[in-house]
């Protein structure tokens, strides 16, 4: 999945020329491409903390997986409901040399606070799920006394919790600018008082929600677990 960084890569090493988002077809399939990777990734690891969990606080619970199936399609079926009433409300999708990258938009002032909860919901609801789930796992795993018999799947389970903090470090900067797009679209004008400085403005996005989210920053540190 990193390699749906590149252009925004060469974008920014080419002081935020375009590049391949000249193309507005290439702005649609970047676009629609990376947002599903996002939420997806978020998605699925939010599944595996809610499993781990499950499987450490009650160690006899029998895991349903059709059911985590049926979850997954219900979650892909959300992604594509929401694909196609973006048609329905004339979508469309440019590059914006400020955040060097292609984002989608649209007149319609009805599907934009759409999207804004929707994007709210698929990035913030597993977030928060995922942490209570971390938590709970992190209570138990680290206060329990394990047998010698048992210690090699108390340090798996131990890197499954580490490997789920590092996560949720990554992408908490892009949960936050998206609540608080949110809060300065809905409430102000675009771009109002939080994205008037140069930072926020120009940088914010592209740092957390392309470079340090959890494709990049996280597959970094991952080694080091």
């Amino acid at each position: 999945t990193c390699i749906a960084h590149s252009p925004v890569a060469f974008s920014l090493l080419d002081y935020r020329h375009p590049g391949a988002f000249s193309s507005e077809e290439f702005c649609c399939f970047w676009t629609i491409l990376f947002e599903y990777l996002q939420v997806t990734s978020i998605f699925l690891v939010m599944l595996m903390s809610v499993t781990r969990a499950l499987a450490i606080r009650i160690p006899f619970y029998q895991i349903n997986r059709r059911a985590l199936i049926w979850v997954y399609l219900g979650f892909a079926f959300s992604l594509i409901f929401e694909s196609g009433i973006r048609h329905v409300f004339g979508v469309f999708y440019m590059y914006i040399i400020d955040l060097a990258y292609s984002v989608k938009g649209s007149d319609n002032k009805i599907w934009s606070l759409f999207s804004n909860i929707i994007n709210t919901i698929n990035i913030g609801v597993p977030s928060i799920i995922t942490f209570i789930s971390f938590i709970l796992s992190a209570n138990k795993l680290f206060r329990q006394r394990v047998p010698p018999s048992k210690e090699l799947a108390h340090r798996a389970s131990v890197t499954i919790a580490i490997f789920t903090a590092v996560f949720m470090a990554c992408n908490i900067p892009f949960l936050g600018n998206t609540i608080l797009f949110v809060i300065s679209r809905e409430l102000y004008s675009y771009p109002g008082h939080i994205y008037s400085s140069k930072f926020m403005y120009s940088y914010s996005w592209v740092t957390s929600k392309v470079l340090f989210p959890g494709r990049n920053g996280h597959s970094a540190l991952i080694p080091l677990l």
